[in-house]
């Protein structure tokens, strides 16, 4: 019996509720531009099982702050295996790289599930800020031998993010 054979309720309580969280490094300490790689492909463990598809529900970014300006708009891209992102040379693109001069084939760029845009970050102190994404609905589904998917930045703000670290928070749903 499949989660079809089910009511919507039934469907609902089967479901498996998670938070992945995934943190890193963010910056080299040099602000970042708009159309700037904020940060390269990052692995996030999102599924239980290899290849098990997840919805991605909700985002929140927490982020370390050098002044707590940095509050600009961003992408976050979410991809169901490593993406290779190319520049000319050619040469992996590197954080700060404009995305503009991102060269990769066509086919490297269909692994990508969805973007999300966090567009709300609050200096929430001295120290830190806070944004999120609600219902965002993406279904991300890792590689048949992977239980992870990949995720990278991009800047859409002039506003400084020379932040050292963030935490980008997953709410998922499992079937």
């Amino acid at each position: 019996m499949g989660l079809r054979d089910y009511s919507t309720q039934e469907r609902l309580n089967k479901m498996t509720l998670d938070i992945v969280d995934r943190s890193f490094t963010l910056s080299d300490g040099v602000a970042h531009a708009a159309d700037d790689l904020m940060f390269a492909p990052l692995a996030v463990e999102i599924s239980k099982y290899d290849g098990q598809a997840v919805i991605i529900q909700s985002v929140t970014v927490i982020g370390e702050t050098t002044g707590g300006n940095e509050t600009g708009d961003f992408d976050i891209i979410i991809c169901d295996t490593n993406p290779a992102l190319i520049k000319s040379g050619p040469t992996t693109m590197a954080v700060n790289d404009p995305m503009s001069g991102n060269t990769a084939a066509h086919a490297t760029m269909s692994a990508v599930s969805g973007i999300i845009n966090i567009t709300n970050m609050i200096d929430v102190g001295d120290t830190a800020v806070i944004g999120s994404a609600d219902n965002v609905g993406i279904v991300a589904k890792p590689g048949s031998n992977s239980k992870y998917i990949y995720v990278f930045g991009i800047a859409r703000s002039t506003d400084t993010w020379a932040s050292p670290s963030m935490m980008i928070r997953f709410g998922v749903v499992r079937d």
